[in-house]
């Protein structure tokens, strides 16, 4: 817990109603520098943080005023009172207490002769919400950490385990206008530019469209990562791995291009494949593309090769000149359904395929029967 002293006197009170019925001033505005808790700001703001957290009941139980921060065991554990409000004031932040009628006694006896309040960083245990700078309890106490020293300083006393180290609080200037001073370092630390009346909201849609920009960078990492621990873990699994990454890529290259050999020409609902098409230099480059596509190792000079070879002569006419690939010395059917069909049972054959497998693959073996046979095909 955070604790802040103040020297307790008749001249901290104004009278009410009920004589019990106190207001005080619980903490001044100033910083220190505290070997435990590091850096402490009060603020107006920080009383306002205090306020709010007390009428919305965020704590879900009053808060108290106890004795000795209920390291006094005569007490019990007993309650001193109850604070009942809270104002941030020019001067300082201010209580209102109740005192229990012992409580009074003992003060106006002088056993008491200080006061402590608390707060912290609290996570809701039920919700897990966490609440920065809730206000808890105040502690009459007569161990100010800060010996001689004028109202508001920390008590020796305080919870090991409930320690958590303190964030400065920085407080915004008056108008709302200003960027949060931290908010705005922040912003720049990432490297947002923010006008200097931005509000908070248009720095986190920034910020919000920065992460979705290096989003796709920090994936990549990951998975980086992810694939070298794999790697040195588990070298002769990654290596098999890779030679069957490469495979697959290298028949997907391969597929990829040779859709772009003949040009499909349309007419009306029906395509078919024109004599003309990329060379087989075109072709093989067009493959080499792909696979550096998906290697992501592509740069602007190998498109400017692909595109150079097309220029230069890329595109070739296949009934003139014909290709390896297209070029068969068998007898074939004159009817141009039959002659493919026969097409696709040689390649069911030689390449061990199944049907299906073998038509795809004979439409880019046969283009030039796949074209016949695609036009001898009745349509309605």
């Amino acid at each position: 817990m955070k604790y802040s002293v103040v020297t307790f006197s008749d001249n901290t009170f104004a009278d009410t109603e009920d004589p019990n019925i106190k207001w005080l001033k619980a903490w001044r505005y100033s910083s220190w520098d505290h070997p435990k808790y590091g850096k402490v700001e009060v603020t107006p703001s920080l009383g306002l943080q205090f306020k709010s957290y007390l009428d919305a009941g965020v704590l879900g139980r009053d808060h108290l005023i106890n004795y000795d921060h209920g390291a006094d065991p005569s007490k019990g554990g007993k309650a001193a009172g109850q604070i009942l409000d809270v104002d941030p004031r020019d001067d300082g932040i201010y209580y209102k207490v109740k005192f229990t009628d012992v409580a009074m006694d003992e003060i106006q006896k002088g056993e008491w002769r200080y006061l402590s309040p608390e707060y912290d960083d609290w996570v809701n245990p039920e919700s897990g919400e966490v609440h920065e700078n809730m206000m808890f309890d105040l502690a009459l106490t007569n161990t100010p950490f800060f010996k001689g020293m004028p109202p508001l300083n920390f008590s020796e006393l305080y919870s090991e385990n409930a320690v958590v180290e303190k964030k400065p609080v920085v407080e915004k200037p008056k108008g709302g206008k200003a960027v949060d001073e931290l908010l705005k370092q922040f912003a720049e630390k990432l490297g947002i530019k923010v006008a200097e009346d931005a509000t908070d909201e248009q720095i986190l849609a920034a910020a919000d469209d920065l992460n979705k920009t290096i989003e796709p960078l920090r994936r990549a990492k990951e998975e980086g990562t992810r694939l070298r621990t794999f790697k040195e873990a588990f070298p002769q699994e990654y290596e098999e791995m890779e030679k069957l990454r490469r495979s697959r890529v290298e028949n997907e290259a391969r597929t990829f291009a040779e859709d772009y050999r003949r040009f499909t020409i349309s007419n009306g609902e029906s395509e078919f494949k024109s004599s003309f098409g990329f060379s087989e230099l075109v072709i093989d480059e067009i493959t080499d593309a792909y696979k550096k596509f998906s290697d992501r190792t592509v740069a602007p000079t190998d498109l400017k090769k692909l595109l150079d070879l097309i220029g230069d002569k890329g595109i070739v006419d296949y009934s003139e000149t014909g290709s390896s690939r297209n070029i068969s010395d068998k007898n074939r059917s004159d009817d141009p359904k039959l002659a493919f069909s026969e097409a696709v049972l040689e390649v069911m054959k030689e390449d061990s395929l199944e049907y299906e497998a073998a038509i795809s693959q004979a439409k880019l073996k046969f283009p030039d029967l796949y074209e016949e046979y695609q036009r001898a095909i009745p349509r309605i």
